[in-house]
């Protein structure tokens, strides 16, 4: 198996993703991101963090999911 996980930037995503993520959780801003390129797929895992919380966010090519939550 080949894989690869890299960090990368907010601006690295599409901009109709980033309009989403800004839409949806517009109380959070960008933490940190990877990417993962695994079994021919390319996935990234975005943490968004508020004054209160850090939101898990793992996009793939069929769309955003919220993963994970976890209190501060």
């Amino acid at each position: 198996m080949n894989y690869a996980i890299t960090n990368c930037t907010i601006d690295r995503l599409e901009a109709s993703i980033q309009s989403t993520i800004n839409k949806d959780y517009c109380g959070h801003k960008f933490f940190n991101a990877i990417e993962i390129k695994a079994y021919n797929e390319d996935i990234c895992r975005v943490i968004l963090e508020n004054d209160s919380n850090f939101i898990v966010l793992q996009i793939t090519s069929e769309g955003i999911e919220k993963i994970q939550q976890v209190q501060k």
